[in-house]
């Protein structure tokens, strides 16, 4: 189930007391787009997460794994987010994937883009 298009049911914490939570997703349309505004703000500020995102042969990166990385990238944005702060403490490799999700649509766009440009002129 794509984190980003329905809140998944899952358990938010284990044991006998355990209880069904609906997981939010993050909204990356709401607000003007602001939590997409942000991302994009992250990745041109910070060298480290682009190099680990989007890496060339003989780049330098970072040295860990994309979710990794889109992990950290969902930390810093959800964080100071009343609505998601404790989801994210609770399980923050699945906010790491919705993020790395946007990011490959950037990508997708990014090239779709470009195709339709460079056919227009």
């Amino acid at each position: 189930m794509d984190v980003n298009q329905t809140s998944a049911v899952s358990k938010l914490r284990k044991g006998p007391n355990a209880k069904m939570v609906h997981w939010p997703s993050i909204d990356w349309e709401g607000n003007n787009q602001a939590l997409t505004w942000a991302l994009i703000e992250l990745m041109q500020q910070k060298d480290r997460y682009r190099a680990g995102i989007w890496s060339r042969p003989g780049d330098k990166t970072v040295g860990k794994k994309k979710i990794q990385i889109c992990t950290e990238l969902a930390e810093e944005l959800l964080s100071k987010i009343p609505k998601y702060v404790e989801y994210f403490s609770a399980d923050p490799a699945r906010y790491g994937e919705s993020v790395k999700q946007k990011l490959a649509r950037f990508v997708i766009f990014s090239i779709r883009g470009y195709m339709v440009y460079s056919r227009g002129h």
